[in-house]
């Protein structure tokens, strides 16, 4: 399962509560500063030129973390966001289906199924499985 959350809303933590078949799991999530990858130019055009890219914060936050027992079923995950002080930014409940990811592409076994879920800075969520 993993969060990301958009700039602009100060995150410090996150709590979330994963339900299916009746029983709830608290899951532990470590969020990190978000980044992204910004190009720089080359040096030339040939084939062995360099080029570079550098990483940078975005300002937002990601978590991720395992969850094995996590099913390609439908689940509802409570999600709640506070920020340093331990004040409530966000708290929302949604439903959806962990999808398998294929990291070696889809004739590759699964890694198990995987839910991502991403906080806008209203503090709007939206599942993606």
């Amino acid at each position: 399962m993993s969060v990301d959350i958009a700039p602009g809303l100060d995150a410090g933590s996150v709590a979330l509560e994963v339900c299916w078949d009746g029983r709830c799991h608290p899951v532990d999530v470590e969020l990190h500063p978000a980044t992204t990858v910004d190009p720089s130019p080359c040096e030339g055009t040939d084939p062995d030129d360099v080029c570079s890219a550098q990483v940078r914060e975005t300002g937002g936050f990601h978590g991720f973390t395992e969850l094995p027992e996590l099913p390609e079923e439908p689940v509802r995950v409570t999600l709640t966001v506070f920020d340093e002080a331990g004040e409530k930014l966000v708290h929302h409940t949604v439903e959806s289906t962990p999808q398998p990811v294929h990291p070696n592409g889809f004739d590759g076994d699964s890694a198990g199924p995987q839910l991502r879920l991403d906080v806008a800075a209203d503090g709007s969520v939206t599942p993606r499985g």
